[in-house]
């Protein structure tokens, strides 16, 4: 479906409204899931009572060009009145999220920040108490997306340091394998993560409609395995193609000096 701009929404008229809808709400560019008690049979009569008249569209889709491949470091500073100063690093990754290096980079992401034994939080925000807060995490689904590192610094530590820091853990995980207990516990996480989410109807139908989008439904049965086929030499190759200087965007946050 198309994306309209704020802009775009605000100043809209009745009959673009119109136009948008009958284009895009057909059953050509939708797709249907229905989950929970209910019987294939009984499914399709509601699906036919309902939907069944709607005529498909005339879908013009368009092509969008890719964004060409980031080949030098960027760096912008903003000052802001009320944030705490933070260090904010936006690193892009250059593959499709669904040819592969998707599983690589949660897993990526996970060794850094996802729970107290986490890199981050035992390294830099236990033991160095360089940040109040710091995270990493992907964007993107079907595009191309981010991997973020995002940190509020602790009062009087300069963005040197916090950024030194950061780059000595991105350094670790180009250089060396993590070990094999960490991967271990990494794949256990993410399994059960997905085992709880699959109790829930809506989860299982948002999942599968994901996946269908992507080209086969079925696919959600093997995202399991895709995780646990991950090795540690994969994720150390995905830092070494991530965590390039070239590859980094970075974003600045600085807290304005109060006027005496």
């Amino acid at each position: 479906m198309a994306y309209l701009g704020k802009n775009a929404i605000a100043d809209a008229t009745l009959e673009q409204v119109e136009t948008f809808f009958y284009q895009y709400y057909r059953p050509d560019n939708a797709i249907l899931v229905l989950a929970g008690n209910i019987t294939a049979q009984d499914g399709i009569a509601l699906v036919e009572k309902w939907f069944g008249d709607i005529q498909a569209g005339q879908l013009s889709k368009k092509q969008y060009k890719s964004e060409p491949i980031q080949n030098e470091f960027r760096q912008h500073f903003l000052y802001q009145d009320a944030l705490p100063r933070c260090c904010v690093q936006g690193l892009s990754y250059g593959c499709k999220t669904y040819q592969g290096i998707l599983w690589h980079s949660d897993l990526l992401s996970n060794v850094m920040s996802n729970g107290r034994s986490s890199r981050f939080y035992q390294r830099l925000y236990k033991e160095q108490q360089l940040f109040s807060t710091i995270d990493a995490f992907i964007s993107g689904t079907i595009d191309p997306g981010l991997f973020i590192i995002e940190g509020k610094t602790m009062p009087g530590v300069s963005m040197e340091k916090a950024r030194t820091a950061i780059d000595e853990q991105l350094q670790l995980l180009q250089h060396d394998r993590i070990s094999e207990t960490e991967l271990t516990k990494l794949k256990n996480g993410v399994e059960s993560s997905l085992e709880y989410s699959e109790v829930s109807i809506l989860n299982k139908g948002i999942s599968l409609a994901y996946f269908e989008i992507l080209g086969d439904a079925a696919m959600i049965n093997d995202e399991a395995e895709r995780y646990q086929s991950i090795t540690a030499e994969d994720i150390r190759t995905a830092a070494q193609t991530v965590f390039r200087r070239d590859n980094c965007s970075e974003l600045v946050y600085i807290q304005k000096k109060k006027n005496k």
